[in-house]
Parts: structure tokens; C-alpha cells; sequence
């Protein structure tokens, strides 16, 4: 999934033509995420279960930091919605700041790309 970072407001989503149906227990995980800053962010998916943050319940599916190593181990999540006809992943960078971006200063920004792995248990 991928968004120019002019039109980027915190979220991705992908709509597909026909409806998903994954049979048997499967698993997601980000496996690439190209961003133009190197800020820490909480990444949720509607296609993953609802796990306790703090005293809240959140369909949380990674956390990545640039600054964090993770040698190419991705952190598998367990799919709860095996039909499906859409992702939609949303970002909390926790500085607002993050997603004021006018026209004039992202003309050198890369865009945001997050690149999902599913398999199979």
C-alpha cells in the first residue's frame, strides 16, 4: 500500500475488486515501511485482533522505529477477519506535526509505502 506523502493523512487503506477469503489460520506482519521521517510510530490494521494499550483496546499490528534493529524478523500478528474486500492501516507518530505537509515543501519527500506479509500457520 502506498500514498504520495502530499495526500497522506495518517492512514492507508486498499481496496480490492473482489472479496478475500483466507481458509485456516493465518498470520500479517509489516515487512517494509518507507517513511520520509525517522519518527517512531504504533502501526493498527482492521484485519488484525484487538490487544490491550494501556487500559485501551486496539487492533495494534506493529511499532516501528528507525532506530530499533530488527535484522529482517518480522513480528507476526494473527489475522482475525479472514473475509475481507479492503486493509485500511492507520499510524500514530504521536506529534501531529508529522502530517502538516504543504504542496510546496514535499516535492522532495518520498512517498509512504507499507508492504504487508501474510502466511499461512
Amino acid at each position: 500500500m502506498s500514498s504520495k506523502r502530499v495526500n497522506f493523512r495518517g492512514a492507508l487503506s486498499e481496496t480490492f475488486d473482489k472479496t478475500y477469503r483466507l481458509a485456516g489460520d493465518w498470520e500479517v506482519a509489516v515487512v517494509n515501511l518507507t517513511l520520509d521521517k525517522s519518527l517512531a510510530v504504533f502501526i493498527f490494521c482492521d484485519l488484525v485482533g484487538f490487544s490491550h494499550i494501556n487500559t485501551d483496546q486496539m487492533q495494534f499490528l506493529d511499532y516501528y522505529s528507525p532506530n530499533t534493529i530488527r535484522k529482517n524478523c518480522p513480528q507476526y500478528v494473527k489475522v482475525v477477519k479472514k473475509r475481507f474486500n479492503s486493509i485500511n492501516i492507520n499510524f500514530d507518530f504521536n506529534d501531529a506535526d508529522v502530517l502538516l505537509v504543504s504542496d510546496s515543501s514535499a516535492a522532495g519527500l518520498k512517498d509512504i509505502v507499507c508492504v504487508l506479509h501474510f502466511r499461512k500457520v
